[in-house]
């Protein structure tokens, strides 16, 4: 009896497997694969907008999530954003694209936001969220088992995508690690600081404190949402930018940032704060992108130098240097700062007792950032709690324990709300799904999101 029930089990686990790592896709071929697959000795990656689906693999989890192009000089590969699957674009028609699966990855969900690049013909992906954690790896495709191995560092500083770069002449990959919320320990895990990973050497190295003005622009609790950065090895550095006020252009063979001063850049950037631009890239100098659920793709021909080489600025916070100070004004800052250390002591129970007080200090973590963008994008028709758990992680976990951690989550986000906005009301609320009385549908609350319009 055993025997039979076996066979019947590894039957269902190989048709399961040939379906997830299927030979070859047949897919559209949009303008922005034809552009890229065009460019000759290039090598960049692309970010795609979550919802773009270039991908469509008749899978309900992963048609509608963001895909990333990354092309080098000899191929052109698109993965799946929190899945790790990797295709190949093979055989390019006039109409369609033919892609190669090449991995056997049959988990996801544990690298939402990595950063992806190729660095002497190997695929790399560092970083990411999920799981209930952000991470610090960094993987490396293996052609032979199919699968991500670990790349072994010196330390683990975990980090998503809000602003990276790679410098392929040196292999080093810059990244920002941000403060973020370890839900694993509900632990405010404070870092805001570049590092650089030598992909040579396999270490990882602090490079300094966030600047200020990035800092701002991050946790601020609407553009951190809007946070992106678009690498553009053509000009050996990555835009940086809120969509609203930060347009900085970072170099960082120079550890410096620049004002971006083109008109053009600067217009098609800002677009990106009403949902319009989906992407960005270079080629040759030409800024090539596309807007939100367009299959157009448009240029800024010829750029040139967009920023002003005459703002430089330090992208890492200024270290105080004591040594230029004399010992008088030393003792004077050491007595201002007891002075406001015993003032701010007698006023601990005022600051306690007034919640308007704490209420900038709170900010969404990256996993409650990645339900309410989906929530927005999904305004009039909201998600299903499955959807939910899966954005969450949830979906292995058993019943009471998605409902549980689903609930803490959309509480968390309320309760933050409600002391951001000093608002009674909630900012994620439930109805009733029309299709089935036994379930709920979760929807942004319509006033929070006219409000949030109106800031945008």
């Amino acid at each position: 009896m055993l025997k039979p029930i076996l066979t019947v089990l590894l039957s269902i686990f190989l048709v399961h497997s040939q379906v997830l790592a299927g030979d070859s896709l047949r897919i559209k071929s949009y303008p922005i694969l034809k552009k890229v697959i065009e460019a000759k000795k290039a090598n960049f990656t692309v970010d795609l907008k979550p919802g773009s689906g270039i991908i469509k693999i008749g899978h309900p989890h992963f048609d509608n999530w963001d895909n990333r192009i990354i092309k080098t000089e000899e191929n052109t590969y698109i993965t799946i954003n929190g899945t790790g699957q990797l295709f190949k674009i093979e055989k390019p028609q006039n109409d369609s694209l033919s892609l190669k699966r090449l991995d056997n990855t049959h988990y996801y969900g544990y690298n939402f936001f990595c950063i992806n690049f190729e660095y002497n013909g190997d695929i790399y992906s560092f970083g990411g969220m999920g799981l209930w954690r952000v991470n610090g790896q960094l993987r490396i495709f293996s052609e032979i088992k199919k699968e991500w191995d670990i790349v072994p560092l010196n330390k683990e500083t975990p980090a998503i995508s809000d602003a990276y770069f790679f410098d392929r002449s040196q292999g080093k990959l810059y990244y920002l690690a941000r403060s973020y919320m370890d839900i694993s320990t509900n632990k405010n895990i404070q870092q805001d600081e570049w590092y650089v990973i030598d992909l040579n050497k396999k270490i990882t190295s602090l490079i300094g404190k966030v600047h200020p003005q990035i800092l701002e622009a991050i946790h601020d609790q609407i553009s951190s949402i809007r946070f992106k950065c678009y690498p553009l090895p053509d000009y050996q550095g990555t835009i940086i930018t809120d969509h609203e006020k930060l347009f900085k252009f970072i170099q960082f063979s120079d550890m410096a940032m620049y004002e971006i001063t083109n008109k053009q850049v600067l217009q098609t950037l800002k677009a990106t704060a009403i949902g319009k631009l989906d992407n960005l890239f270079s080629v040759d100098s030409t800024f090539y992108y596309s807007l939100a659920y367009s299959d157009t793709l448009d240029s800024i021909n010829k750029v040139g130098v967009f920023f002003d080489r005459n703002s430089k600025q330090d992208i890492v916070a200024s270290a105080f240097p004591i040594r230029t100070y004399n010992f008088l004004f030393i003792t004077l800052g050491i007595l201002i700062s007891g002075g406001a250390l015993f003032y701010f002591r007698n006023r601990k129970n005022q600051h306690l007792a007034d919640p308007q007080i704490e209420q900038k200090s709170l900010n969404f973590d990256s996993l409650e950032k990645v339900l309410i963008q989906k929530l927005k994008e999904n305004l009039y028709e909201g998600i299903s709690i499955a959807e939910v758990n899966d954005l969450l992680g949830l979906t292995k976990k058993p019943i009471s324990i998605q409902k549980k951690n689903r609930n803490d989550v959309i509480l968390k986000i309320n309760n933050k709300y409600k002391m951001m906005s000093m608002s009674k009301e909630d900012l994620i609320i439930r109805k009733r799904d029309e299709n089935d009385k036994r379930s709920f549908i979760y929807f942004i609350n319509e006033e929070a999101a006219i409000e949030a319009q109106a800031e945008n």
